[in-house]
């Protein structure tokens, strides 16, 4: 393999992490916080006073001051303890693919990754201030990455492979589940060198960020900021590195879900007229609902299709009569894999250009959601008044265009299972 101009810089790290004895690690896991409705977060309070919510997810009014201070008492009472050496971690997960049931496991290594301005770090989803700040506020009170970024790397010889292999007969450091039967295990990597095979693997590949994006940048303008006050800090300090778990592209388990777009609302558009503008550039073929996400799967690459509902029990699958008809409306300068990108043509198109409603207006009238069957019940219930239904990206598709620096729409990408929260905390102090 050839290395790259700017290597990432990955390395052990010396973890803290829920004391083995206090309680079942089960019961203090959580989601990653972005995706935890207020029911859940509710219940996962009630589930235990040291679930890992009560530092990630606030709902008190003092939150950021709340969770430094459960960070720093956790800490000092021995519910969370350090490790005595710097160690990879092995993370392996065993879940359930949505789609139809199979068995898949997932492996990733866990460490801290040097925090980069440069293209050894790339990133395909566009930020917003919002979530940033958010994140920046718990940062800064905390000194601590609570969650770990989701990266993903190359490794066609499967040397992450070779290392998991030997450790995966062993008792696991630790293991929890999920109430969805999702297993959670992991593995500390001490040996020296097994540690240097992976720096090694890590160093030779650009690492593209799969989730996490918000934390990765609000860590790093953290980074920015104390190094502009301390200039005089010696290089390498604990908050010059983010929490990461790093998968391969070939992993067998890596799977990536559909993302739909429900809108509450057409705004000043009709559905009449919204209907209207569509028919010109695609064929609108009627379709029963509870069709409609197979059909739009079952389509060959080559056809970009969408599924599209409106209240009234319209439902449509989507098939674009002419790319090349359409890309005089289409952001010029882009990659020819841009313009192949479904979720492209829905944003820049479907909506910016048929739907008309500029992206700051319309933020607040769409709503996400990965079951198709959810997007579709809220329309015909009327709860909204229209979606549409998407294949997810392929993750080559992802990769490529984040190499040509091209940033993708939000909410394209849905990496499953998420990674869980409370199995690993860094301190950067």
């Amino acid at each position: 393999m050839t290395k790259v101009q700017d290597q990432p810089d990955f390395r052990p790290f010396r973890e803290w992490r829920y004391e083995p004895r206090r309680e079942e690690l089960s019961r203090l896991i959580a989601p990653p916080y972005d995706i935890i409705s207020s029911p859940e977060q509710n219940a996962l309070y009630q589930r235990s006073p040291y679930n890992v919510v009560r530092l990630t997810l606030g709902r008190e009014a003092n939150f950021y001051d709340e969770a430094a201070r459960r960070w720093k008492e956790w800490r000092e009472q021995g519910i969370l303890v350090q490790a005595k050496r710097p160690a990879f971690y092995l993370y392996e997960q065993t879940f359930k693919r949505p789609a139809d049931g199979r068995l898949l496991r997932r492996t990733a290594v866990v460490g801290i990754l040097k925090l980069e301005n440069s293209s050894a770090v790339l990133r395909h989803e566009a930020t917003f201030r919002g979530p940033k700040q958010d994140r920046t506020l718990l940062l800064e009170k905390t000194r601590a990455n609570l969650s770990p970024i989701f990266g993903l790397f190359p490794d066609s010889q499967k040397a992450l492979a070779s290392v998991a292999g030997a450790l995966k007969g062993k008792p696991p450091l630790f293991e929890a589940s999920e109430e969805d039967g999702t297993l959670h295990r992991g593995w500390a990597i001490e040996g020296e060198s097994d540690q240097k095979k992976i720096q090694a693997l890590i160093a030779q590949n650009r690492i593209l960020i799969a989730d996490g994006h918000h934390r990765y940048e609000t860590s790093l303008e953290y980074r920015n900021a104390l190094r502009k006050k301390f200039p005089k800090t010696p290089q390498d300090a604990p908050f010059d590195f983010v929490l990461t778990a790093l998968v391969a592209f070939e992993d067998p388990g890596l799977v990536m879900l559909p993302t739909h777009r429900v809108l509450s609302s057409l705004g000043p558009s009709s559905k009449e007229e919204f209907l209207e503008r569509l028919r010109k550039h695609f064929d609108c073929i009627p379709c029963a609902p509870e069709k409609l996400a197979a059909e739009v799967e079952r389509r060959p690459k080559s056809e970009k299709v969408f599924g599209a509902a409106f209240a009234g029990k319209e439902n449509f699958l989507l098939r674009l009569k002419s790319l090349d008809s359409i890309r005089k409306f289409l952001p010029g300068g882009k990659p020819s894999l841009w313009y192949e990108v479904e979720a492209n043509l829905l944003n820049y198109f479907i909506f910016d250009v048929l739907w008309g409603l500029p992206e700051s207006e319309r933020q607040s009238l769409i709503e996400y959601t990965h079951a198709s069957g959810e997007a579709l019940e809220r329309v015909q219930r009327e709860a909204a008044e229209a979606a549409f239904l998407l294949r997810p990206p392929e993750v080559r598709e992802v990769h490529q265009l984040a190499e040509a620096g091209e940033k993708m729409p939000q909410k394209t990408t849905y990496f499953y299972p998420k990674l869980a929260d409370g199995l690993f905390f860094y301190a950067q102090e």
